[in-house]
């Protein structure tokens, strides 16, 4: 056989190349080690999650008028803490529901609506317009440094914290939440 009767070669090489590729990618990479166990993989340190049963940690945050509100502020009624931000998709998925929910409960739960403010990010004003668009009724507040995210150890948003009357945090979730999920965790802090 002559070697331009063999212009195949050069491809089969390529395929065997690019298919080993795949497969350890798969294997070494991808795959989870079936001897490893669900209880072996370490919980992420510092999570919202770690806060399930614990008190409400204590956090500043800043109404429109500028003025401080702290936790203590809020602890005449159960809480939904919901951090969120006007730029994240998340959130604008989240925030439609969160509004439905709150004409039904808002005036048994304290809705803490926390902006995720900041200077370069998502200055005051975004925030506002962004609130002032799309109709929402809840009260909202600036997390301006921060401070509250970090109190409650925020590592993505929406990040929402159900808290009952005696400041328990009682969940966390870190996910989108339809109305009827959102309602039936309302009710097992009420």
């Amino acid at each position: 056989m002559k070697w331009k009767d063999r212009w195949w070669v050069p491809f089969l090489v390529v395929g065997l190349l690019v298919a080993t590729g795949v497969w350890a990618s798969y294997h070494l990479v991808i795959s989870p080690d079936s001897s490893q166990t669900q209880e072996e993989i370490p919980p992420t340190s510092n999570s919202a999650l770690e806060l399930e049963g614990s008190r409400v940690p204590e956090f500043t945050v800043l109404d429109k008028n500028g003025l401080d509100k702290t936790d203590a502020d809020f602890s005449d009624k159960p809480m939904l803490i919901v951090e969120w931000a006007s730029w994240c998709p998340d959130c604008q998925q989240q925030l439609p529901v969160v509004q439905e929910v709150y004409k039904k409960y808002g005036d048994k739960v304290n809705f803490v609506m926390i902006n995720l403010s900041d200077p370069n990010i998502e200055p005051k004003e975004q925030a506002d317009q962004y609130i002032k668009r799309e109709g929402f009724s809840f009260p909202y507040y600036y997390d301006n440094g921060q401070q509250a995210a970090d109190s409650l150890k925020v590592q993505s948003i929406p990040t929402m914290y159900f808290v009952d009357k005696e400041q328990n945090v009682k969940k966390v979730v870190i996910r989108f939440q339809d109305e009827a999920s959102l309602e039936a965790q309302l009710k097992t802090i009420l």
